[in-house]
């Protein structure tokens, strides 16, 4: 009964007010269309930002790399220490703290494919670095154990520089010439999202090429490690495994601190928050106008002579 007393006399209003009535629709479907773009942006906006801290490949991660030693009795000693070496990583095995460590070699080096020549960024990796960081491949494979192991003469392309040396041609099989060398390519990067997150060493990565470590120490020398890149187990222990592993490398190298751990995961792990925060609010100031239109509508319309 209530029910179709409160239909007859809406049915009434519209037929007593039509001009109002259409005014008032017409306000109603532009505000849940604004809020309906509004969201869409937002989520896409959201969706870029968080892609872009994956691909920066930074979370949980600890940065380790040479520094003098800061006491001056350890300077006196620092002949004890043999500083960063690829067998460094055997104290990290099997630690509750610290899931993966593998050195990292950084140069500059002209790359040759066919008549198109460029110099680059070169990184020597090992498999470790590709779990750390959390990269993956377009086309083809990264760097695998057996290739850095057995000193394969194989690379992988950043995306950019796949586009800057073979265009829109096939890239995987073909051989480029680094630094003299003859290198096979076996796979091609991802594009990295950096329409929010705009950063310098993920530019270089992507018109850059990835080299096993032991094809690097033959071109660089043998423990030419440009820093070490190691991943606590998880985001929340990695000030933990920040403690532990400057305990191991001091016992390492003699109870020489001659190497700085710098904790990056920690600070990702602080501005995930901050973005989290700011999206969040960002979200609610964006959307709170548009409920606003529909109440807007319908009150400049009721001023409206009865027509």
């Amino acid at each position: 009964m209530y029910i179709g007393e409160s239909i007859r006399t809406s049915l009434e209003e519209v037929r007593a007010h039509p001009l109002r009535s259409f005014f008032t629709l017409i306000g109603v479907i532009l505000g849940s269309l604004a809020l309906v773009v509004v969201l869409s942006v937002m989520d896409g906006v959201e969706a870029a930002v968080w892609q872009g801290i994956q691909d920066l490949g930074m979370d949980s991660v600890l940065l380790i790399h040479n520094r003098k030693p800061a006491d001056r009795v350890e300077q006196a000693k620092a002949h004890l220490s043999r500083g960063m070496r690829v067998e460094d990583a055997r104290y990290f095995e099997d630690n509750a703290l610290v899931s993966s460590i593998g050195p990292v070699g950084e140069n500059r080096e002209v790359i040759t494919a066919g008549f198109v020549t460029r110099r680059v960024d070169v990184y020597g990796i090992t498999p470790s670095f590709v779990m750390i960081k959390g990269r993956k491949t377009s086309e083809g494979r990264f760097v695998s154990d057996s290739d850095d192991r057995r000193s394969r003469p194989v690379c992988v392309l950043g995306f950019k520089l796949k586009q800057q040396l073979f265009g829109g041609e096939k890239a995987l099989g073909q051989q480029v010439s680094l630094g003299g060398r003859r290198l096979t390519v076996i796979g091609i990067g991802t594009k990295f999202n950096m329409e929010f997150v705009n950063d310098d060493d993920m530019r270089k990565e992507q018109g850059g090429i990835y080299i096993p470590f032991s094809i690097y120490e033959q071109m660089y020398g043998r423990n030419a490690i440009s820093y070490m890149l190691a991943k606590a187990v998880e985001p929340e222990k990695s000030i933990d495994a920040e403690d532990e592993a400057v305990r191991l490398y001091a016992q390492a190298h003699n109870s020489i601190h001659d190497v700085k751990v710098e904790n990056v995961g920690k600070e990702i792990l602080k501005e995930r928050g901050n973005i989290l925060r700011i999206l969040r609010n960002w979200r609610i100031e964006s959307t709170a106008p548009v409920f606003v239109v529909p109440k807007m509508a319908t009150m400049h319309i009721g001023r409206t002579p009865r027509l």
